[in-house]
């Protein structure tokens, strides 16, 4: 065979090898570079699957970890960047699978009338410098057995409110029920015995601040439960519960932002 033509193949085959092995990269402070295939990319994270894995699931990584992206076509790479969603505020799911009855807990990454995705956080990504992923778990509702919500701060918030009411209503019930401690005076007949226990009389005012910190106590605790209440909405698999459920999980989640 012509020399002429054996060279111009072998080129052309290398192309095609090395184009076929490119691959698009994460690069974590400019030294390691993570073979990846990138699926979106937003303003503060990146989200790509694992490259040679069939069905490889969906990772998700903050930007604040990366130095580059590195794509293999740069056209695609500008189709494959979208402007982060202005409620990029997740809401806090535990969902159940149907299947196995597993509970996965994680933010909702999108929602739509067939499909709930979740971001967990998992462990270091491998030769990122420390980095962490998060794995996306797809749920179509053919799988979901029960969604449960805890809206976002609301522990902390209820605590308040609880302690605050405590401490209200202890101040003001010991006002209207409580008296003023006896003076002590032995010396007179029939005078109001002394409590050696006591340096001085309690007064209606320091009792009631006494009986409002046992109540902020009490009700910081009590808001604290209450906060913490998960609420449930069981969806058995079925398409009609869960495009009902959508439009609650959406109000949900407007309302912690």
């Amino acid at each position: 065979m012509n020399s002429k033509i054996i060279i111009p193949a072998v080129l052309l085959f290398l192309v095609v090898a090395l184009c076929a092995n490119a691959q698009d990269t994460l690069v974590f402070e400019n030294r390691w570079q993570y073979p990846v295939v990138v699926e979106e990319e937003h303003e503060d994270e990146v989200i790509y699957r694992k490259p040679g894995i069939e069905n490889s699931p969906l990772y998700i990584i903050e930007k604040r970890f990366i130095t580059h992206v590195g794509y293999q076509d740069s056209d695609a790479g500008k189709a494959r960047f979208k402007p982060t969603p202005p409620n990029a505020r997740k809401l806090d799911v535990w969902v159940t699978s149907l299947d196995s009855f597993k509970v996965t807990k994680g933010l909702v990454l999108h929602l739509d009338d067939t499909t709930l995705q979740v971001r967990q956080k998992i462990g270091f990504l491998e030769g990122s410098g420390g980095a962490k992923t998060e794995l996306v778990h797809i749920f179509p509702y053919q799988m979901i057995e029960k969604i449960e919500i805890r809206r976002r701060n609301k522990v902390g918030q209820y605590a308040l409110w609880g302690a605050v009411g405590g401490f209200v209503s202890g101040v003001f019930g010991g006002l209207i029920f409580f008296k003023d401690n006896s003076p002590c005076d032995a010396s007179i007949i029939d005078g109001a015995p002394c409590d050696e226990s006591l340096g001085s009389p309690f007064t209606k005012w320091e009792k009631s601040m006494l009986l409002g910190l046992g109540g902020a106590a009490g009700g910081f605790l009590a808001g604290g439960v209450t906060g913490s209440i998960r609420v449930s909405f069981f969806i058995g698999g079925k398409r009609d519960i869960f495009n009902q459920t959508i439009p609650r999980l959406k109000r949900q989640a407007r309302l912690q932002r």
